[in-house]
C-alpha cells in the first residue's frame, strides 16, 4: 500500500470523507473504516495492532529512556 492516509484508506474501501479537514467527519470517517477492517478479519487485525503497539512502546521507550512494558500475553 502507497500510503496510510485516511483519504488513501477510505477510498482503498470505497468510501469518501467529503469534508476532509474537519475533526468531526475525520473521526466518523475513522469509525466507518474501523467498522469495515473489523468485520473482515477481526482476530487478524487485532493481533497486528497488538504487534505495533509492542514495537512502538520499544521503540519509544528506548529513545525517549521510558521503562518499558512487558509484551502482551497471546491467547
Amino acid at each position: 500500500m502507497p500510503s496510510y492516509k485516511l483519504s488513501s484508506l477510505l477510498e482503498l474501501v470505497g468510501l469518501v470523507n467529503p469534508n476532509a479537514h474537519a475533526a468531526l467527519a475525520g473521526a466518523t470517517a475513522t469509525g466507518m473504516l474501523f467498522n469495515i477492517l473489523l468485520d473482515g478479519n477481526a482476530a487478524q487485525l487485532g493481533r497486528q495492532i497488538l504487534d505495533q503497539a509492542q514495537f512502538f512502546n520499544a521503540t519509544h521507550a528506548q529513545c525517549w529512556q521510558l521503562p518499558q512494558r512487558p509484551p502482551l500475553p497471546r491467547r
